[in-house]
């Protein structure tokens, strides 16, 4: 994919001729004369790519600026992170992790960052925050940039000021995953960094099945830690030895790290009426990890689930949703797949769903704003703020719930994307979900490295899925969630992970087997053998991180799964 240089000519001389600082008052972080006149980039980073190792999805690898050496590091590696976290401070200038000036932001953008790594800076506190709009206002403004924060409201102060840059809400401690998705939307944040205490792979899947990426903030660059972060499954690892992880990463043998999502487009409309109870039901109980539904508005204000603004393709009936009352719509019945069935509203779906795991994708098919607030008052009487996530082609309604409900996670639908179709997500708050014809690894990776998760629609069959699958992509929508996930009574692993216990053992070594946990897409647990792919010992234990190498079915999604680190007495 060819990407445009990151500064103009005229803008690299304007960046070298100026300087700027800002922090905390320490160590000679003063602000600077500025002399060149306000630059705005708007071209895109071409970020590094590892082409070693056999990982079919690798994170994007995000370096902590923690000290000068690491930040000279950055200038001389062959191997330069997608992003780097910079602490900056309220005079411009970015700070060592106790308070030292390194350098000024625009020097470092200019010298380091320019074309190759994307900027992310990290907010203390409010002065921070402040100074990164007037910096931006003043003197740089970067569309290829991010800015990071423990505390909420400051991301969404800088992206309010400058929707075109992404937000990255940061937790130093975690002690539930439910609603954090929630708390990032609201803050205008795509992405989520969890410290590696916090960053299970249970955790991680739960937070990005919610249209949210997860970087995870490694304790070490050593290999246990770097390993222990690959394993969550998260879309991001955050260290400042970057080139230690990209080392680590290409010595691992092929699998994945994350396995997809499976999406149950319309339920499973091979067997059931789509858009209906039963189908949603067959979709969770067979595996769906998320379940997509269309909705329209009745003339009433009832939420209908159907694809169709006309309920004739689908029902004995006919008729616009839009200009009839629920009762109308009720006089007809679903009669395209075996016995009819009551065109089902969506508290009748959450009803149906609520004991199941599923992520509701709820499409709004109509571009009438009303539906959002009726979504609204449903989401709340249900208590599903946490299970649905709203997906649609029309701009006006991605807005409206930005206003209405600015804590639910939204995906913009989309039949092509380009470098600079970000922008647009970006600005709107909202995920992407796009047509699979334009699916390509090339973007995959752009997206991937700019802290957001491609989804992409509709995968007809199980083999189409369980190809896409294979080749690393994520989420799935599709209309085979059943027969992607089990084929002759053989369940897909999801996850895998340690038994809950294990006997001391005298001694062990890479290559080795040892038992593990597969979890299904179902839910169930299952003893599957593992490879011993590292292990140290530590403290009279065995660190160890496996593989679980399932036999690969041409039905049934297998691939090699890592672990994260676990431990083993020994003897």
């Amino acid at each position: 994919m060819k990407m445009k240089r990151l500064l103009s000519a005229v803008a690299l001389v304007a960046c070298v001729a100026a300087c700027c600082s800002c922090g905390q008052g320490k160590d000679g972080d003063v602000m600077e004369e500025w002399s060149g006149g306000k630059i705005t980039v708007s071209e895109y980073a071409q970020t590094y790519r590892l082409e070693e190792g056999m990982l079919l999805n690798p994170p994007t690898v995000v370096c902590n600026v923690e000290t000068k050496e690491t930040l000279d590091a950055l200038k001389s590696s062959a191997w330069t992170p997608s992003n780097a976290v910079f602490r900056f401070s309220k005079n411009y200038n970015v700070l060592s992790a106790d308070g030292k000036k390194l350098d000024s932001f625009a020097n470092i953008y200019d010298n380091i960052c320019k074309g190759k790594i994307i900027p992310v800076l990290y907010l203390q506190d409010e002065d921070c925050a402040d100074a990164a709009i007037a910096f931006m206002t003043e003197r740089m403004e970067i569309s290829d940039l991010a800015v990071m924060a423990s505390q909420p409201a400051l991301v969404k102060k800088v992206r309010t000021a400058f929707p075109k840059i992404r937000g990255i809400l940061s937790y130093d401690a975690l002690e539930s995953a439910e609603g954090v998705a929630q708390t990032a939307n609201e803050a205008l944040a795509a992405t989520v960094v969890l410290p590696q205490s916090a960053a299970s792979a249970e955790n991680v899947r739960y937070i990005q099945a919610r249209f949210k990426t997860v970087w995870v903030k490694a304790e070490s660059a050593g290999d246990l830690d770097l390993y222990d972060c690959l394993g969550s499954g998260a879309y991001g690892v955050i260290c400042s030895e970057f080139g230690k992880a990209y080392s680590l990463m290409a010595d691992c043998a092929k699998g994945v790290l994350r396995t997809p999502f499976n999406a149950a487009h319309r339920g499973l409309p091979a067997t059931h009426h789509e858009n209906s109870v039963s189908g949603a039901v067959a979709a969770a109980n067979a595996g769906a990890t998320h379940i997509e539904l269309d909705a329209h508005l009745s003339k009433d204000n009832h939420i209908v689930m159907m694809h169709n603004s006309n309920i004739s393709a689908t029902t004995n009936g006919k008729g616009e949703i839009a200009e009839m009352t629920l009762e109308e719509i009720r006089q007809y019945k679903l009669n395209r797949k075996g016995a009819e069935e009551d065109i089902p509203t969506l508290p009748e779906i959450i009803d149906a769903i609520k004991d199941s795991d599923c992520v509701l994708i709820f499409e709004s098919k109509a571009g009438n704003n009303a539906i959002i607030d009726e979504l609204k008052k449903v989401i709340e009487e249900k208590q599903f703020e946490d299970r649905i996530v709203v997906i649609s082609f029309a701009e006006n309604i991605i807005r409206k719930m930005s206003e209405t409900l600015p804590n639910i996670p939204t995906a913009l639908l989309a039949n092509n994307m380009t470098e600079g179709s970000i922008e647009r997500w970006t600005a709107l708050n909202t995920g992407i979900d796009v047509n699979s014809a334009v699916m390509t690894e090339e973007f995959e990776h752009f997206y991937k490295d700019r802290g957001m998760i491609g989804w992409y629609w509709t995968f007809d069959s199980a083999g189409q899925t369980l190809d896409t699958a294979y080749e690393g992509y994520v989420g799935l929508t599709n209309n085979a969630a059943d027969k992607f996930v089990s084929a002759s009574g053989e369940e897909a692993i999801m996850l895998v992970k340690p038994l809950a216990s294990y006997a001391a053992v005298s001694a062990l070594e890479e290559g080795g087997k040892v038992q593990l946990t597969g979890v299904t897409y179902k839910g169930n647990e299952k003893t599957v053998t593992g490879t011993v792919r590292f292990v140290a010992e530590e403290n009279g234990k065995f660190a160890v991180v496996a593989t679980c190498d399932t036999n690969k079915d041409s039905a049934v999604y297998a691939p090699r799964l890592y672990t994260q680190v676990f431990y083993i007495e020994k003897e």
